[in-house]
């Protein structure tokens, strides 16, 4: 009997064993019986099981030999199946009739008429006359080097080209670098100061970028420069709270330059890395409140021995079209911009502001907001966007 007794945590550990063997056959067998077959070569999605995994790309393909491949998602593959979803209006609107003209194009020379339609349909999506301009002189030199380019791969040549050109100029950005910070702790605090008009989206760009600095483990916090409405404040502090980053606030109705130089002194006395700066919205045609969007910045260089933000970046409102344009040439005159934040680019079918802004300010546009997820403000590459652009509906993972 006592040997009976000794033997039973045996036996039912290779009971265990054997119901675990037996559901692992079962799950294998069920994964076979719904595997794509050989002649589908459609991706699968995973939408209903999780949306988000099927938003950042992770759908099972069919490889060359037929068998599905490995459910592997990169970061590179996320982000164009995210840009790819984010600007589906544009696509389906502006882009859609962009391709239906470029498929019309003259086999040599391009007819006066056909210009006549790509700039109608160019001018119709946000685009200026002279980058569209610049559009046509373009295509007309890229086919002179290599004649036997088709007209739609040199619009995406020139498209690349013109988002990539102000890169060549502006300042590098510390938000896209990889150089590890500074040891000094005087100069270890980067400034990130988010200016716009209101409705832009600066308070959300500001937690959404608060939440993936802090991801690598970095200090950050956010300092609440729009001291006039109260919304603004509970908002900023609504991501404080989410994204786990400390908030500096002041009394309501202080002078903004003064908070924001408090906010500066506090993040280098708590040896944060990152500041990120709101402010408030204010009109570009308001001669007062761009003054004093001069002292804010001016305020932040006295805080820190001279030197300005390390980005001052322009939130603008891709349905906003021209008028962006507009509101980058005003901010730029009075706190000198290193860079664009274009958000609510899922909300437009035009999509041409992008390339606007590129030519005609000559300043980079560092993130672009295609969501409604952290995620979604993703920094901004060229050859990415335009790939999007071009990318065939039926290939878009939803």
């Amino acid at each position: 009997m006592t040997d009976i007794f000794e033997l039973w945590p045996a036996v039912v550990g290779a009971l265990a064993l054997g119901g675990i063997a037996l559901g692992l056959l079962r799950w294998r067998r069920s994964n076979r019986s719904h595997a794509p077959s050989d002649t589908d070569q459609s991706p699968v999605s995973t939408q209903q099981a999780d949306p988000y995994k099927a938003i950042d790309g992770a759908v099972d393909r069919q490889s060359t030999t037929g068998q599905p491949s490995p459910r592997t998602t990169t970061p590179l593959d996320s982000n164009r199946t995210s840009m790819a979803i984010g600007l589906e209006r544009t696509r389906s609107g502006f882009m859609a009739q962009l391709r239906k003209v470029l498929g019309a194009a003259p086999p040599n020379e391009l007819s006066a008429e056909w210009i006549e339609e790509v700039e109608a349909v160019c001018l119709g999506a946000d685009i200026g006359v002279s980058t569209v301009d610049k559009i046509i002189d373009g295509v007309a030199e890229r086919r002179k080097q290599e004649p036997t380019l088709s007209v739609e791969d040199a619009v995406r040549d020139v498209l690349e080209h013109l988002l990539n050109a102000p890169s060549t100029t502006a300042p590098g950005s510390v938000l896209l670098s990889n150089t590890p910070p500074s040891q000094d702790p005087s100069d270890a605090l980067k400034i990130i100061l988010l200016v716009g008009v209101n409705g832009a989206g600066k308070t959300t760009t500001a937690g959404k970028l608060a939440a993936q600095l802090a991801a690598d483990g970095s200090k950050v916090m956010l300092a609440a420069g729009d001291t006039y409405r109260a919304a603004a404040l509970e908002q900023l502090a609504g991501w404080s709270r989410r994204v786990g980053v400390e908030l500096f606030t002041s009394a309501s109705g202080r002078d903004p330059a003064a908070v924001l130089y408090d906010a500066v002194k506090s993040a280098q006395q708590q040896q944060a890395q990152w500041l990120i700066a709101d402010t408030a919205g204010r009109l570009h045609t308001k001669a007062s409140l761009m003054d004093e969007l001069a002292r804010v910045g001016k305020s932040l260089a006295k805080a820190r021995g001279g030197r300005c933000a390390d980005e001052t970046l322009l939130v603008v409102d891709a349905t906003t079209g021209q008028n962006g344009l507009m509101q980058a040439r005003e901010f730029h005159a009075a706190a000198p911009l290193t860079g664009v934040v274009l958000t609510k680019m899922d909300g437009t079918a035009k999509g041409g502001i992008a390339f606007s802004i590129s030519d005609g300010l000559g300043l980079p546009i560092r993130f672009v907001g295609v969501g409604e997820r952290i995620e979604d403000l993703m920094p901004f590459d060229p050859a990415l966007f335009v790939e999007a652009l071009f990318e065939d509906p039926d290939a878009v993972t939803h």
